[in-house]
Order: structure tokens, then sequence, then C-alpha cells
């Protein structure tokens, strides 16, 4: 489903990525963990088609790819409401409000998106990401401005995605206690691909005095 070979990826001098390989199947869900600075950004402007590699292959056999980005910039100058946000990708309303039931985002359907709080705003981007049914699902950061309560749920529902329609979510995050412990797959990052591999054999890494981040 995504395949990426030998990325490198150069800022002038500076060497961001070096040589990062890495495939992913079908229904797969990664997190790229690693310390500030480490590419972990670059590497999914890469992914999504934003910044181009200066070498290596990547592969997305993916039409459509759902992409929460790291900074959600909304003009507050714009007045539209969440649900004029959502209706520009669908106009099927059960759709809609399926999304914003799950995200617990109901009482907010006809809400000024300015009057939103940081964390408000990003569920609602996400339900917008996932009106799209994207194959591939990539979240740069998406639990930074959630609070802890809903950053548990929202977390339970990326695996409940995975699960029930086979979507291939990639997972940046500096925190390792977003990590969905069962069943999947770490990539850790600091300029070159550290470790990628099963939860379970990170955890090995990780103990043997390697830094997270």
């Amino acid at each position: 489903m995504v395949h990426v070979k030998d990325i490198n990826m150069f800022f002038g001098q500076y060497h961001a990525l070096k040589n990062i390989t890495f495939n992913l199947n079908k229904g797969e869900f990664l997190h790229v963990v690693g310390p500030n600075g480490s590419g972990k950004s670059t590497l999914i402007k890469i992914l999504v088609g934003l910044l181009q590699p200066n070498s290596g292959d990547i592969q997305l056999d993916s039409s459509v790819i759902g992409y929460l980005p790291q900074a959600l910039n909304i003009s507050n100058q714009v007045p539209m409401s969440v649900y004029e946000v959502l209706k520009n990708i669908t106009k099927n309303e059960a759709d809609i409000d399926g999304w914003l039931h799950m995200m617990e985002m109901t009482d907010y359907k006809y809400e000024a998106m300015q009057h939103l709080s940081g964390g408000q705003k990003q569920r609602i981007f996400l339900v917008r990401a996932l009106l799209q049914n994207p194959e591939v699902l990539i979240l740069d950061e998406p639990t930074s401005a959630l609070d802890p309560q809903f950053r548990e749920t929202f977390l339970h529902l990326l695996h409940h995605l995975k699960q029930t329609h086979q979507m291939t979510i990639i997972h940046v995050t500096h925190d390792l206690t977003d990590v969905v412990k069962s069943n999947c797959k770490v990539l850790y990052i600091d300029q070159e691909a550290r470790f990628f591999g099963a939860y379970k054999d990170f955890q090995n890494f990780s103990h043997e005095g390697h830094h997270h981040g």
C-alpha cells in the first residue's frame, strides 16, 4: 500500500532525511516517532506530495489520501460554519452527521469555525479528511491540541477505522503514550530510520536506552 525506498532530503547542506525505507500493507497502522527536529514532518510532507525528495522512490497505492497537517491555518476572517466547511466535501448529510457524532461534535454543526477551540477545529478537520473516504490517512501530531480525555477517545477511533474500513494509517507523534499498543508498527527516525517494526520489538529497542524525544 505504501512503499518508501531510500528517501533522501537536503535543506541546503543539512541532510534532513537519510535513506529512509519502509513498506506498509493495506490496513496497517504506523506510528512515526522521534525527537523534535528528527525529520518526521518532512517525511510526511514528502508522502503527501508537498515536498519533493532529492532522491528515492515513493509509491502510494491509493487515489485518495486523507491528510491532517500539524498546523491548521484557518482564517478567522472567514465566517464559515462547521457545516459549510464539511459540505464542501460531501452533500451526504448522513455521513456528515455520523462523523460529527463520532467526534463528539454534533452540537457544533452550525457553529462558526472561528468560535471553536484548537482541539475542536482539529476534530472538524479530521472529519473533513474522513469524508473523502481515504484509503490512506496521514496525521501529523493530531493529538497535540486535544484534551487528554478526548485524546484517548481519538486514538481508539483511529484503531476502529483501521479495523472497520481497512484504512492504512500513518500517525506522527512525539508522545509515546499516543502509540496504540496492539498490533501496530513503529518507525523511529532521527534523520535516518533507527527502527522499523512491530511495537513489541520497539519496546525492546527503547528499553536499550534509545531516546524517545
